[in-house]
């Protein structure tokens, strides 16, 4: 389901407890042509650094929910073993490991995401412990603090806010997805989704419709965008949406709910992740199935009521669509795609994968992002 914002009459956003209603009329929309401006342009990924070690304590124990850089060290918050943070140095040397399980300081349950603040403090989220721990440069705990949000994702608004995606339970209207938190962790703005969208049984059922990707932008607020539409929302720092890019190319389908990849069912494609370069651009990853995503289904397996399913490896079903945007003058600069599963940017120059070798063991590849014409 895609949402038209030129339909939708009032966006609410939820501001210390009450409510500021902005006429969309306000709103720039804007459509992105499918022809790119430099049609000759192509992007190149150079290899930077690889992280995780084939044995010892420096093994990544999955796909990491989230991966940063700081002046010193790459870090990691391993899929599979998410109470645990993975540090390696600049170089991909495995440094140590921070954290262990448990629920007191400088202990976590699920660590979903990490953001890099000025002085080179972390802030380390624990989305089943509802738990913000901000960590020193030596990884020692400063600070905890209780948040009535399951933080999925987050990121570094400026020194004193940082910008997360994440709800919290119970029934009734669906929850905001995004919320802006001060330095100590205390909600500042919670931002609702926009009015007329799917009903509160829909995100009930379908919790990745709440999943946003975002990054901040060069004027005090935000981007954001859905997985399941190429739908890109500009906001301001209270929430209100700015500004609205849509592209429409034949090769992403918006979906609504989760489909059983089959040979006759791709892969759906989806936003993976959204950055705002200096000079003003917007770029773009999207999943989108390979040319041979097949090969990565397993052979057909039953059901105990005698239905088919099939297991899948998505780091081997995905290629990445790279695109960049003017949003300003409403164009498609360049686009390309590369034959690896891209998991996001640490810049807008710099973007990281998680790869398994032909045995299965798990690294993380940095990749300067240069485009070529």
């Amino acid at each position: 389901m895609t949402l038209d914002l030129s339909r939708v009459a009032l966006l609410t956003v939820v501001i210390f407890g009450g409510s500021v209603r902005h006429s969309v009329a306000q709103v720039r929309s804007v459509v992105i042509p499918n022809t790119p401006q430099c049609t000759a342009c192509r992007a190149r990924l150079v290899p930077l650094v690889s992280l995780g070690d084939v044995e010892g304590p420096g093994t990544l124990a999955g796909q990491p929910w989230s991966v940063v850089r700081t002046s010193a060290h790459f870090i990691a918050a391993a899929g599979f073993e998410p109470t645990e943070l993975k540090v390696f140095d600049r170089a991909g040397t495995f440094v140590e490991t921070v954290g262990r399980q448990g629920e007191g300081p400088g202990e976590y349950q699920t660590v979903t995401a990490l953001v890099h603040m000025p002085g080179d403090t972390l802030h380390v989220f624990d989305r089943a412990l509802r738990r913000q721990t901000v960590l020193a440069p030596d990884f020692t705990v400063v600070r905890t603090a209780r948040l009535g949000i399951a933080v999925h994702a987050a990121w570094p608004l400026d020194p004193d806010h940082v910008l997360v995606n994440g709800w919290s339970g119970g029934a009734g209207s669906p929850p905001p997805p995004l919320h802006v938190l001060g330095i100590d962790g205390t909600v500042i703005t919670s931002i609702e989704s926009v009015a007329g969208g799917p009903p509160p049984i829909f995100y009930a059922l379908h919790p990745e419709l709440l999943v946003r990707k975002a990054a901040p932008g060069r004027s005090g607020g935000f981007w954001s965008a859905a997985l399941n539409t190429y739908e890109l929302e500009g906001r301001d720092r209270t929430g209100a949406v700015t500004q609205v890019i849509r592209r429409f190319p034949e090769w992403i389908v918006p979906w609504d709910t989760t489909l059983s990849v089959t040979p006759a069912q791709p892969p759906r494609t989806a936003v993976s992740d959204v950055r705002d370069s200096p000079d003003g651009r917007l770029l773009v990853l999207l999943d989108v199935p390979a040319a041979d995503w097949r090969a990565a289904l397993s052979d057909p397996r039953s059901r105990g009521d005698g239905s088919q399913y099939y297991e899948w490896d998505p780091v081997h079903a995905y290629d990445t669509v790279i695109e960049v945007l003017d949003p300003a003058a409403g164009r498609l600069v360049m686009t390309a795609r590369v034959a690896v599963r891209l998991n996001g940017f640490l810049d807008a120059g710099t973007v990281y994968a998680y790869l398994e070798d032909e045995v299965g063991n798990p690294s993380i590849a940095v990749y300067e992002l240069v485009w070529d014409q």
